[in-house]
């Protein structure tokens, strides 16, 4: 079981750099993150609405407490993917 205050790493991506910074410091600035690390970006593979697709993402790392944040909601302000 985890505590509040143990350490987790959040891994997301988003579409672009410009996007991937903004959530970064969102993140950051509100206090939900300690840090986050943008990767270079990828190519991804994934299904979307039944079809295989590709697309290039920026991954994104957030490192972070399990304190009660809701993961699923974490980058959902700023992104795309819903």
């Amino acid at each position: 079981m985890l505590r509040d205050d143990d350490v987790v790493l959040v891994i997301s991506n988003a579409p672009d750099l410009l996007l991937a910074k903004r959530i970064a410091h969102v993140l950051v600035e509100d206090g939900l993150a300690a840090c986050v690390n943008l990767g270079a970006p990828g190519l991804s593979i994934y299904l979307w609405n039944g079809e295989v697709e590709g697309a290039e993402e920026v991954p994104i790392h957030i490192k972070t407490t399990y304190a009660p944040v809701s993961y699923t909601h974490l980058t959902l302000p700023t992104t795309p993917y819903v």
